[in-house]
């Protein structure tokens, strides 16, 4: 009644001898509460606690008391590790593993920040032991965030996410981590991981969509390490699969654009590289669409679904400058002459009709006749052209060199028709008639004179063949 505490807990000290084993440390314990509590003395509380939990491991009005102690104001942080330490021991003594997990999240309240990763690897484990995966979770995520690197705790939160079905709270992990990291590299890792945990264990397609766009936004300016060009690639591969999913054209545009860059098999390149040249298109991006073409035709100027691609594109926007350049670049690299003919007759007609480059239309329609002959739609073309320019001297030479060669042909064409009927058709007739022909054509032809003089003796076509030869 006097508050005489100190005195009092002499007299009580007096009387243990004196007491038997379960009475003396029940008077024990108040000792302890008196000096804690009436003395304000946590130190000497503490130190009569320890030494009746050496007696009586798992004392349970002891353990009560010690929790006390590691919230008393005046206790100072190493009496209360020192606590925290006789708790976790007498508590695993008495096989109460609820209560050690109970002070251990008590202590993260008092202890130094470089103290707390160890403590929440403790609760994870030992939540994780007792079935409480969720809980267990929430320890592994705080020491991920603590530490980003940190590989043990990223698989326990893996696993337990695993067993438990709780893969939301595996993604949030992740992503926290993620945001707490200042190492891009492991931030993508974090951030990647995230991503497809949303889109193959939630079926969570627009978070995923988010999380693959912050990887490519993350690594934007650091593709050039090896490790982040993997996780952009494989964030822009994801990426574009969901958005053509979701039908989001115009942001699937963008990423095969930028997984084109990361991409370093060619043969994969150039499908993304057509994808997007497509799918531009298709967006009314034609700008786009070309730049994207044109980019896959810098690796590999003998792509010719590209080239085909450029010259279609081009004619549906009307671009004929750009038309006419691309038409007689295919047609230098083609190797099959029907289409290099078909790109240069196409080219010298949008010259001249589309572009009123007359000059360069008859520069082209030449270099036709030069590959192809004097055919005569090359002939009418340049005769019209170098007309409408009053070239006359060039069309008359022209003119001049074509009908002999064209004389010359249509007369070697003739004498072998008669050749044919008359030594492997047995028709006399008709090769008398086109040996008299070719002679109209021209009247010196050794073939056709050799030819008729044979079918002279031939009774049928014998005044036939005299008179076309008394002609010619």
């Amino acid at each position: 009644r006097q508050e005489r505490w100190s005195d009092l807990i002499e007299l009580w000290r007096g009387r243990l001898a004196q007491l038997g084993s379960v009475e003396a440390r029940a008077l024990r314990v108040d000792i302890a509460a008196c000096q804690l509590d009436k003395l304000g003395d946590p130190q000497r509380a503490l130190d009569e606690i320890e030494a009746l939990l050496e007696e009586s491991a798992g004392h349970a009005d002891a353990c009560l008391l010690l929790e006390r102690v590691l919230e008393h104001g005046k206790a100072a942080l190493p009496l209360r590790r020192r606590a925290l330490s006789l708790l976790r021991k007498n508590y695993d003594a008495a096989e109460r593993p609820a209560d050690v997990i109970r002070v251990l999240e008590r202590a993260l309240n008092f202890v130094n920040e470089d103290e707390k990763p160890s403590l929440y690897r403790e609760l994870g484990s030992r939540l994780g032991i007792a079935g409480e995966d969720s809980r267990a979770m929430q320890h592994y995520a705080a020491l991920l965030t603590i530490d980003p690197t940190d590989a043990d705790a990223r698989k326990q939160i893996r696993q337990l996410a695993e067993r438990s079905g709780e893969h939301q709270l595996y993604a949030l992990a992740l992503v926290a981590a993620a945001e707490a990291s200042d190492e891009g590299a492991q931030q993508t890792a974090l951030l990647l991981e995230a991503a497809h945990a949303h889109r193959d264990l939630l079926d969570d397609k627009e978070s995923a969509i988010e999380l693959y766009s912050r990887v490519l936004d993350a690594d934007q300016g650091a593709n050039e390490r090896t490790a982040d060009r993997s996780s952009s690639l494989s964030a822009a591969h994801s990426l574009a699969e969901l958005l053509a999913d979701s039908g989001e054209d115009s942001r699937r545009l963008a990423v095969l654009e930028r997984l084109a860059d990361l991409e370093r098999v060619s043969a994969v390149r150039r499908t993304i590289l057509g994808e997007a040249a497509r799918l531009a298109e298709r967006l009314g991006h034609a700008d786009r669409a070309l730049a994207n073409w044109s980019r896959r035709l810098e690796g590999e100027d003998t792509d010719l679904e590209a080239r085909d691609a450029v010259v279609e594109l081009l004619q549906s926007n009307e671009r004929w400058a750009e038309l006419v350049k691309a038409l007689l670049a295919r047609a230098a690299d083609s190797s099959l002459e029907q289409q290099r003919r078909s790109d240069l007759i196409r080219a010298a007609k949008i010259q001249s009709d589309q572009l009123g480059q007359i000059e360069a239309a008859i520069d082209t329609w030449l270099s036709i006749r030069q590959s192809f002959g004097d055919e005569p739609e090359t002939l009418d073309a340049l005769d019209r052209l170098l007309t409408q320019t009053s070239r006359w001297k060039e069309l008359a030479d022209l003119l001049a060199g074509s009908a002999g060669t064209g004389r010359d042909r249509a007369a070697r064409m003739l004498t072998r028709l008669g050749d044919i009927c008359r030594q492997h058709l047995d028709a006399p007739d008709r090769a008398a008639d086109y040996y008299a022909k070719a002679l109209g054509v021209d009247a010196a032809n050794h073939d056709g004179l050799v030819g008729l003089r044979a079918l002279l003796r031939v009774p049928s076509c014998g005044p036939l063949a005299g008179e076309a030869l008394a002609q010619a």
